[in-house]
């Protein structure tokens, strides 16, 4: 008998990922994030980016199956992140995990602000992390990296960078607008011409 399998031999973290559930689609241990277990009307609970690639070209209000016992299952009018959370499986998780993350839904990506530590006078800064969920086949037929992470930074701020990287385009741009088009509508609507 191999006594190194027995669950006494176990570190705490091994009977942590040992005792996890996972989902039946994918096989990976739920999670807070990515892999919140979230429960359908029909009692079967699948992860959250599972659902998600399920539904991604779905509309609110029409149906998918099942994938265990293939009843009709309406999707949310906000989609998959309606579905409810199954709480039975979350308090299996270990302490530190209990509490869900905020995730949503953009496009084909599933989002999360992961929130990095900071330093007592500054709050902490948040990275914004991604799961493409329908992603390419590489030309070698391999798979891509589906998650990608990238500082969270301002809209204007990213606004003002590419026009300071593109100025010249800019520029060009709107010489041509104002030869193209507001020029000629000045001349056409006859305004008064200073000799």
């Amino acid at each position: 008998m191999d006594v190194s399998a027995t669950p006494a031999n176990q570190t705490g973290q091994e009977q942590t990922e040992a005792s996890t559930p996972e989902c039946p689609i994918c096989y990976l241990a739920y999670n807070n994030v990515f892999n919140t277990p979230l429960l359908l009307p029909c009692s079967h609970t699948f992860c959250f980016e599972c659902l998600a690639r399920l539904c991604a070209f779905l509309k609110p209000n029409q149906t998918f199956q099942c994938p265990l016992c293939r009843e009709s299952i309406p999707l949310p009018q906000k989609g998959v992140p309606s579905f409810p959370a199954n709480m039975e499986v979350i308090q299996q998780f270990p302490p530190w995990m209990r509490e869900l993350e905020e995730v949503w839904m953009d496009g084909f990506h599933l989002c999360w602000l992961k929130k990095l530590p900071g330093d007592s006078n500054e709050p902490g800064v948040q990275m914004l992390v991604t799961v493409d969920l329908y992603k390419a086949i590489s030309q070698d037929n391999r798979p891509q990296n589906f998650i990608s992470t990238q500082p969270r930074r301002s809209v204007y701020r990213e606004v003002g960078r590419l026009l300071l990287e593109n100025y010249p385009t800019v520029l060009c741009a709107a010489a041509l607008l104002f030869v193209l088009v507001i020029l000629p509508a000045a001349l056409i609507l006859g305004l008064p011409h200073r000799v």
